[in-house]
């Protein structure tokens, strides 16, 4: 009977990983529309929030790379469409993120869009 239970509340979790995914992911998909941002936010910054929180709360788990994919594309995409103001620190935490995603999944898929990256940060921070 335990282990039944214990069944039911790695299944319960697992449905969570995946509702905290597909939020992030709707975040992402919906990149610069502004419609849903009444408080000022933008869905990048919301995308990296609720991707970095499931990776906080789920540390296990089985979706981590693709919340560290949605981070680094995000991260990229708010530092592109940045106001000149924060536009270089944007850009360095991108290129930062996108050296992390590449040390912790080196044989990725998206290791040659990290690497992308990468080339076009360094385009703005090498000043």
């Amino acid at each position: 009977m335990k282990g039944a239970a214990q069944q039911r509340l790695f299944d319960l979790q697992d449905k969570l990983i995946r509702k905290e995914y597909l939020s992030a992911k709707l975040y992402y998909n919906l990149g610069s529309y502004f419609g849903n941002c009444t408080s000022g936010g933008n869905n990048y910054e919301a995308c990296i929030i609720t991707a970095e929180n499931a990776l906080n709360d789920y540390p296990y788990s089985n979706l981590r790379e693709d919340f560290a994919i949605l981070v680094m594309k995000s991260k990229f995409e708010l530092a592109q469409m940045s106001v000149e103001s924060k536009k270089l620190q944007r850009f360095q935490d991108a290129e930062d993120e996108c050296y992390g995603f590449i040390n912790e999944y080196p044989d990725s898929k998206e290791r040659a869009t990290a690497e992308k990256f990468i080339a076009k940060c360094k385009e703005v921070t090498k000043d």
